[in-house]
This record gives C-alpha cells, structure tokens and sequence, in this order.
C-alpha cells in the first residue's frame, strides 16, 4: 500500500494516495506506519484540506518542513520554535530552524541554532555541508566556520 501511495502521490493523484497511505498507516511496521501517517497528512495539504491536527513536537516539525518546501518561512519558524518548547533536545528541530533563519537572512540566529544542532547530534555538522539547501549559506559568516571540518587532535 505504501509504495502505491508513493507512486499515486508523485503522479499527484493526492485523494488516492491519502487512501493507500490511511491503510498502509494501519500496517505492523511501526515506521512506516510513521511514514505513512506523515504522508496523510502531506496529501491532506495538497487537496486544499483544513490544517492538519498538530499534536506533537514530531506532527510541528514534519508541517514545518512542508513550509519550509513552499518558502513560507514565518510560519515554519513558529511551529519550529513550539516543536523547541515541546522538545528542547531535537537538534533536527534546531537543524531546521536554523536552514529557516537562513532564508530568512538571520544568519546570526542561523548560527546559533545550528551550533546547538551540532552540539546535540555533531553529525549535522556534515549534514549541514552536504545539504543543498544549506549550500547558498554555506559560505557564510558565521555559519561557515560553524560548518568547517573538525580537526582530530594531532593533525
């Protein structure tokens, strides 16, 4: 069911992938129930339906992102920064702020947001410099020393 949804929803067949994807959420995996669930949600945003139910840190963050998709960079911020309150250590949450605040030309509070990325999870850190879209930020100040390899002690 899952991989119909996928095929439905890249052909933008939205009402019929929703359906595959309601089923494929009912499934045992319980990721890719989570998966499928996440994609109920997308289709729901693409057949014009109302807003999404955001229960969770989780349910803010996969919206966020969808916002981020569609450069609605205010709105995205928002529910990063309640997704923060709700889970203050999900440095994907703070990964994606910070990509937020880039497009938004706040490179300085894009710092801070992705130094506390890389302190909860330094593998962002690498994410963040092979991410196309970190790429037009990259290079910035302060952003790009943040994103320079880390030398191990004695190189």
């Amino acid at each position: 069911m899952f991989e119909e949804g996928v095929r439905l929803f890249q052909a933008r067949q939205f009402l019929e992938a929703k359906t595959r994807f309601a089923r494929a959420a009912d499934g045992p995996v319980a990721e890719m129930a989570h998966a499928a669930r996440q994609r109920v949600r997308m289709c729901e945003l693409r057949l014009g339906s109302q807003r999404p139910e955001l229960r969770t840190a989780e349910d803010r963050y996969n919206y966020a992102v969808l916002l981020l998709n569609e450069r609605r960079w205010e709105e995205a911020e928002e529910l990063l920064r309640k997704a923060l309150e709700e889970q203050p250590k999900g440095g994907h949450l703070y990964y994606a702020l910070a990509l937020c605040l880039c497009w938004r030309g706040d490179m300085a509070g894009a710092f801070q947001s992705m130094q506390r990325a890389i302190e909860l999870d330094p593998n962002n850190r690498i994410t963040a410099r092979n991410d196309p879209d970190f790429a037009p930020f990259a290079s910035q100040r302060p952003l790009a020393d943040l994103l320079k390899p880390e030398r191990n002690p004695g190189e």
